[in-house]
């Protein structure tokens, strides 16, 4: 269905957007259309404020969305609205996995493998 085609009623705990889906975007589980989780997590991090997108995403990470995809998919996006937020907590979300095995140091702290060439990791001092 294209967009603007259907408009639900107005309801003050619900918020809609419509937006066209590729094929990859969308999977038909027990006979029901479901978005992906990748762009399930690509939409709550463009639409929510990172407060609520955050605790989300997380849960989304822990069964199973490849968080570096996901920044990957978000840095991929260019000049829509959210883009700019998205690029920022899925990076931060994926921040959270470390390079050594997504094992948290004690304390919540994030260890990370010293010497990463990747540009945006710190390095260990």
């Amino acid at each position: 269905m294209r967009t603007r085609a259907r408009r639900p009623d107005p309801h003050p705990d619900r918020r809609t957007h419509e937006a066209e889906l590729s094929d990859a975007d969308v999977l038909t589980i027990d006979g029901v259309r479901v978005t992906t989780v990748l762009r399930t997590a690509l939409d709550v991090a463009r639409w929510l404020p990172p407060a609520q997108s955050l605790p989300l995403l997380r849960a989304l990470r822990d069964v199973g969305l490849d968080t570096g995809r996901a920044a990957r998919a978000a840095a991929s996006l260019h000049g829509g609205r959210g883009v700019r937020r998205a690029r920022h907590v899925l990076a931060q979300v994926a921040d959270e996995r470390t390079t050594a095995g997504g094992v948290r140091a004690p304390g919540g702290a994030q260890a990370r493998i010293a010497g990463s060439s990747a540009p945006r990791d710190p390095v260990i001092r």
